[in-house]
């Protein structure tokens, strides 16, 4: 496996624990079964990518929060005012954001971020050079950023999984070696 792979995995890993969090936050926190999370998660992802299509990545991110901030008013309208059962308004609300994510997107199914400046790209440009990062992954990568790096993977995983610590350690030094 790769460093690119590696880092792409843990990438999406957190992003859909941000899925997770709401949905276990609804679930066993709120108590109150609502798939609002489905249908906003998507609906900030939508508006964001098409801000940052259009030149305004941070503007994108802002824009992401308040969309689905207003996903979840829907919902607790629904709730709360024409007193829908809270299964049932989250529902509806998933399944009209699945249109209006198409409207946002302009009619679009996906859009191409490839060619266009994320916030990923601008802190690759503030923080390139010091962690050894490039265009095509982390090939600068130094023993020292790599112990630096295991470490931070040890510290946030902590005993939860002392089996991803010796895979992200014995990954790390695979990538150092063929860096070299």
């Amino acid at each position: 496996i790769s460093m690119t792979a590696l880092l792409g995995a843990v990438e999406q890993g957190l992003i859909y624990s941000l899925v997770a969090l709401g949905l276990y936050l609804s679930y066993r926190v709120l108590n109150v079964a609502d798939l609002t999370t489905d249908g906003s998660f998507t609906l900030g992802a939508a508006t964001s990518a098409m801000l940052t299509t259009l030149g305004h990545p941070v503007l994108g991110l802002a824009a992401a929060i308040l969309a689905g901030a207003m996903a979840g008013g829907v919902t607790a309208f629904l709730q709360t005012k024409c007193k829908v059962q809270p299964i049932l308004a989250g529902i509806v609300t998933m399944t009209g954001l699945y249109s209006i994510n198409l409207m946002v997107m302009g009619g679009r199914q996906n859009l191409p971020l490839l060619k266009a400046d994320t916030v990923f790209t601008w802190a690759e440009g503030l923080l390139g050079k010091q962690f050894g990062l490039t265009a095509d992954g982390w090939r600068e990568l130094s023993e020292k950023d790599a112990a630096m790096l295991a470490e931070a993977v040890k510290t946030a995983s902590g005993a939860a999984a002392p089996d991803l610590m010796l895979v992200a350690e014995s990954l790390l030094g695979e990538a150092v070696k063929e860096a070299k």
